[in-house]
């Protein structure tokens, strides 16, 4: 018994590093095709925040004729995001965020706060 016992334990030890190999060339194997992805375009904030600045960067001045019209459609953009904060900050109200969310939310919730004090002297 003991001899096959020795026998064995190579055999596992030989079959732990070839799948420990096997896991690593994997891994590496999802980490190139992994960064040859491009960036989802899923609702992130530095997402959003990129296609923002895109979007407005040839902004038209003051005394173009589509002034107005971009201007209200800047301002829904803006309204659009402002409303997405709120709704965020409601659910974090209600708990249905991660805590790391509901904490994000609870300081912008005290900065913005902190401003508007500040700003109409309170």
């Amino acid at each position: 018994m003991q001899s096959r016992k020795t026998k064995a334990e190579p055999n596992i030890t030989e079959a732990a590093e070839k799948t420990g190999l096997l896991i690593r060339g994997l891994q590496s194997r999802l980490l190139e095709r992994a960064s040859a992805l491009p960036e989802p375009l899923g609702d992130t904030t530095a997402n959003l925040e990129r296609q923002l600045q895109e979007y407005f960067e040839d902004w038209p001045g003051e005394d173009s004729p589509d002034a107005n019209h971009l201007k209200k459609i800047r301002d829904r953009v803006v309204d659009g995001v402002a409303d997405r904060i709120l709704r965020s900050w409601e659910r974090s109200q209600e708990a249905k965020g991660t805590p790391f969310e509901n904490e994000v939310m609870e300081r912008l919730i005290d900065r913005v706060l902190e401003k508007l004090l500040v700003k109409h002297n309170y």
